[in-house]
């Protein structure tokens, strides 16, 4: 028993010994400094605007006036808009937020929060409010926007 003790004590201190003298690459390598963003959202790129023939709608007092003409638009006007603008998150393939507007019944159906698109009411409608509080990743432009105004003003028709 003396000889195992003796022997315990002595490897005792030679583990406490190597891991107190133990140096860890803790202490020997020098912190690294980052030179790289650690978080970048990944946002869809938009789509170039495509270009539509389509003079801007009249409203106002003109359109008013008897005999002066009604430009009507309809989903013709406004589903290519959607299709440049919006088809990249608001497909038939993505759907962001339950929301695709790549058909007119999809479009009027509306989304997870229920309908963007309030037939006759286009202040009310949650999509004019998001496209004209701007900086939404598809933004559209303010006549794409004035198209598509006068198009939920006119009933939301889709011919």
């Amino acid at each position: 028993y003396p000889v195992a003790g003796a022997s315990a004590v002595a490897l005792l201190f030679a583990v406490y010994g190597f891991v107190r003298g133990e140096e860890t690459a803790i202490t020997t390598v020098p912190p690294q400094v980052a030179t790289v963003a650690v978080f970048v959202p990944q946002t869809p790129t938009p789509m170039p605007p495509t270009p539509t023939a389509v003079p801007p709608p009249t409203s106002g007092p003109a359109s008013e006036v008897p005999g002066a003409p009604v430009a009507t638009v309809s989903w013709a006007q406004v589903g290519p808009i959607f299709a440049g603008r919006c088809a990249l998150c608001h497909g038939a393939a993505l759907a962001s937020g339950g929301l695709a507007l790549d058909t007119f019944g999809a479009a009027l159906k509306g989304g997870q929060g229920g309908p963007v698109i309030l037939p006759g009411n286009p202040g009310e409608s949650v999509l004019m409010q998001m496209q004209s509080s701007g900086g939404h990743p598809g933004q559209l432009s303010a006549e794409e926007l004035s198209i598509l105004g006068a198009w939920i003003e006119a009933g939301a028709v889709e011919k």
